[in-house]
Formats: C-alpha cells, sequence, structure tokens
C-alpha cells in the first residue's frame, strides 16, 4: 500500500508533466499563429506598396504581430517555470529539452461512483471522521457527567403603581 504522502508527491509529479506538455503544445500554437502573422504582414505590406490597401492595413498587421510576439514570450515563460518546476520534482537542474507525450493519452477523471468509493477510504477523510467521532463522544460524556445549575433567588420589589413592597422569590431550572 502506498503511502499519503507518497501519493501526494506523485501527484504533484504528475500534474507538473502535464502542465510542461500542455506549455509545450501552448507554444508550438503559438510560434505558428506568430508564423500566419508575419506572413500576412508580407502579404498586407505588398498590398500597400500596390496600391491595393490603405497604409492604415500595414499597421494593424505590424499590431496583429505585436501581438503575437508578447503571447509566444508569455507562454514561454510559463513553459520555463513549469520545467522548473518538473525539474525540482526530481531534485535536478532544468536540463531537459522537452518532455515527450501526447495530451490525447492524459488521463480521464474516472466517474463519480468510483470517485464516491474513493473518498470513503480516504485517509485524511477517516481521520477527519474519527476526530467528529471523538468529539461528539467527549460532548455526550460531559453530558452525562454534568450536573444541573438549579437557582433559587429571593428579594424585595417595589410595586410604585399600588405603593406597596412584596416579597419575590424565584426558582430557575436549566
Amino acid at each position: 500500500q502506498v503511502s499519503q504522502a507518497k501519493r501526494t508527491i506523485l501527484l504533484e509529479a504528475a500534474q507538473a508533466y502535464w502542465t510542461v506538455l500542455g506549455k509545450q503544445a501552448q507554444v508550438d500554437l503559438a510560434q505558428k499563429q506568430l508564423a500566419a502573422s508575419e506572413d500576412l504582414l508580407a502579404v498586407v505590406d505588398k498590398r500597400v506598396q500596390s496600391g491595393k490597401d490603405s497604409p492604415v492595413e500595414m499597421n494593424k498587421a505590424r499590431i496583429a504581430v505585436a501581438d503575437q510576439q508578447i503571447r509566444v514570450a508569455l507562454v514561454e515563460s510559463q513553459l520555463k517555470r513549469a520545467r522548473v518546476r518538473l525539474a525540482a520534482m526530481w531534485g535536478g537542474p532544468d536540463v531537459f529539452v522537452q518532455v515527450q507525450g501526447d495530451l490525447a493519452d492524459a488521463p480521464v477523471l474516472p466517474d463519480e461512483a468510483e470517485l464516491l468509493d474513493g473518498l470513503q477510504t480516504h485517509p485524511a477523510l477517516n481521520r477527519w471522521t474519527d476526530a467528529i467521532l471523538k468529539a461528539q463522544a467527549q460532548k455526550d460524556l460531559a453530558r452525562k457527567e454534568g450536573y444541573d445549575d438549579w437557582a433559587v433567588t429571593g428579594g424585595i420589589k417595589r410595586l410604585q403603581e399600588e405603593h406597596e413592597t412584596t416579597g419575590v422569590i424565584g426558582l430557575a431550572i436549566p
């Protein structure tokens, strides 16, 4: 049986791997989009030079290229962070070029019944269940061992409307 700590570490390593694989795919897509934007810029440049398009279209195409360059830089930065996290999982430096795998092979979530069955045997849930049962038992024991705190009070009270003074006795039962 695998300990909970080992399960947690394996889960974190798997998540780090799939994150790197996903970020690699995002970088590839962003680079393809950048190449398409640059190709579009070249086409627009030729159309502007020939007088078929307004110079405003050239500015729009340049903005699209700049946006894609920013996107590539962003996803490359996210990929670098994900690679460092994955490398940290095995305690080594980030020396790999890329991870191998197919996102289509990513594990799918189990069905609801399987998840609920797993919850019933999860150690953390069992620990909390035990703690709740213990607290309830302690509360029941304290209630059984407790005693009722009766109170009897007495005093004198002045009734203003009748101009009288009377004695008052009180009994408090919790």
